[in-house]
């Protein structure tokens, strides 16, 4: 879970936990998005802060938000230091499509 709050309050964002444009347990922020144009508290981060949406422009990444109002370094910085859960790994190992045996070992051929 990540702790939205938390995480906004230390970065000295503004943030609604109720009234006008809050649902129950949700955080809402002004939408920092380029283009969204969002003069009140329309972008939510969802209750655990694994999600975020906002009302005029619409679903984005947790990360993505969090670097608009930082920088995208920094983003992924503060979501570790506030998060159980969230690990951004760059440096992921894909299997190449040449190296995989088909079929796989065990199954039978008609």
């Amino acid at each position: 879970m990540l702790d939205i709050k938390s995480l906004l309050g230390d970065i000295g964002v503004p943030f609604w936990e109720s009234g006008k444009n809050v649902s129950f347990g949700w955080t809402t922020i002004t939408c920092p998005v380029p283009g969204c144009g969002d003069r009140s508290n329309h972008g939510g981060f969802s209750p655990d802060g694994n999600a975020y949406t906002c009302f005029k422009c619409g679903k984005h990444s947790v990360k993505y938000v969090i670097s608009c109002l930082t920088d995208w370094d920094t983003a992924g910085r503060l979501i570790s230091e506030y998060s159980d859960i969230f690990k951004y790994n760059t440096n992921t190992h894909r299997e190449r499509a040449s190296s995989v045996k088909w079929p796989p070992p065990g199954t039978v051929e008609s």
